[in-house]
């Protein structure tokens, strides 16, 4: 069953696209929503951030790769590769990924700005 649908991929930029139905009955273009569509990468999936307790402890391998030492699990932090973090020490990473990196005081906090964080919040 082929009809018509408006999707407005950005604000005041609106394209009439032929709906499809997959053979489960639903419009594969159902997520596209003026609230989510877009050229932010955070909002395509392309940022994957994640909570985990503070490392420290830093040394680099015989590679060069950095390795924690330690973890401290009464602090957390956020880690964003998509932003540039590039592991290591925060000092040595940039404003954006230090802003986001925390740390935050609770796993809870953390996991929540990680998320905000892949919705395109922060």
């Amino acid at each position: 069953m082929a009809s018509r649908s408006v999707v407005e991929w950005r604000p005041g930029q609106v394209e009439v696209l032929p709906r499809l139905v997959d053979s489960t009955g639903i419009d594969p273009t159902w997520w596209l929503t003026p609230s989510n569509s877009g050229d932010d990468p955070h909002l395509l999936g392309g940022h994957h951030a994640y909570a985990r307790p503070v490392h420290g402890g830093w040394k680099k391998d015989p590679k060069g790769h950095w390795l924690s030492t330690t973890e401290d699990d009464s602090r957390w932090e956020v880690v964003c590769e998509e932003c540039g973090d590039t592991d290591g020490p925060v000092e040595l990473q940039t404003e954006k990924v230090r802003s986001l990196r925390g740390p935050y005081p609770t796993k809870h906090r953390a996991e929540h700005e990680a998320k905000m964080h892949c919705k395109g919040k922060i």
